[in-house]
């Protein structure tokens, strides 16, 4: 998956020019040798950030979003939570967390939970499935630090958050991942809540 998405960074960023500018942001070093060292999940969260801007290009808006892991930081992004700037802060500030060791966990958290505190949070602009609870992101409570700690140490309830996002009568469900396969969780969505093609 980690050599997928640098690969995926690297054919956007040579084949649709609305994304250079995304990439070249998130990622200055990417012409180099050191972009290799750029964490894995900054690199899946420049992809999203990049086909956000790609699809907003062509016209494509989400009706509601719903994300797992680097996914739902991509998701709040694209629904207005955040920018994309103060997505990226958070994503490294998760990353720094998820590598540290068990024994340093909780004051990694403390430290993560008080850095991303400190980002602007707005209410989201479409419905956003939080992937922790299986429902909508309520408009009037802000996504703020212990929100997103909870992301680093809580495990999603994808099932029930993808039931979540058909109850938003979306029509259209597009799935972006690295994997080369949809998740099992998604195959065994029962298919007649699915919209059929």
């Amino acid at each position: 998956a980690e050599r997928l998405s640098r690969e995926a960074v690297r054919k956007l960023y040579d084949s649709q020019p609305v994304v250079r500018p995304v990439i070249d942001k998130f990622i200055p070093q990417w012409s180099s040798e050191s972009a290799d060292e750029v964490p894995s999940e900054v690199h899946l969260f420049t992809m999203h950030a990049a086909l956000a801007a790609l699809w907003k290009q062509w016209g494509i808006e989400p009706d509601s979003v719903l994300g797992i892991g680097v996914g739902q930081v991509s998701a709040a992004c694209v629904a207005g939570v955040m920018s994309w700037d103060d997505g990226l802060t958070l994503m490294i500030e998760r990353q720094r967390v998820l590598g540290t060791k068990d024994s340093d966990r909780d004051a990694a958290l403390d430290h993560f939970e008080a850095a991303v505190d400190a980002i602007s949070y707005y209410p989201p602009s479409v419905p956003l499935v939080c992937s922790l609870t299986g429902e909508s992101a309520p408009i009037h409570r802000s996504l703020g630090g212990s929100y997103w700690r909870r992301h680093c140490v809580e495990s999603a309830l994808v099932h029930e958050s993808l039931h979540a996002l058909l109850e938003t009568d979306c029509d259209v469900l597009l799935e972006l991942s690295p994997e080369t396969a949809p998740p099992r969780e998604l195959l065994e969505v029962d298919q007649q809540t699915l919209p059929q093609c």
